[in-house]
């Protein structure tokens, strides 16, 4: 599988999300943020393609056609997803052993 097919199958996983936020840049980005985690423990490794959050989210923009007017004001709308994100609190967690693996 190469880079655009993966993206292709996270868009179609994600389309009713995708087209249910498609106005709302920052509630987009967080949908997006949750494909990356898909993309990322799955796909990037098979792939061999590791792409940052920004770069996975930009490809995601110019391959899905109802996301590409906000090509033109990514950077600045980007800027603003991650000020928003880094507000608000978010979950997670990291578990490891005593040998920190």
């Amino acid at each position: 599988m190469d880079r655009d097919s993966c993206l292709d199958n996270i868009i179609g996983r994600y389309a009713i999300q995708i087209s249910s936020f498609k106005d709302d840049f920052i509630r987009l980005c967080f949908v997006l943020n949750e494909a990356y985690w898909l993309y990322a423990d799955f796909y990037a490794n098979e792939i061999k393609v590791n792409l940052s959050e920004k770069e996975f989210l930009y490809h995601m923009f110019a391959r899905c056609s109802i996301l590409q007017e906000h090509l033109e004001s990514f950077d600045q709308k980007y800027g603003e997803y991650m000020l928003y994100k880094s507000k608000i609190p978010v979950y997670g967690a990291i578990l490891l052993d005593s040998s920190f693996t």
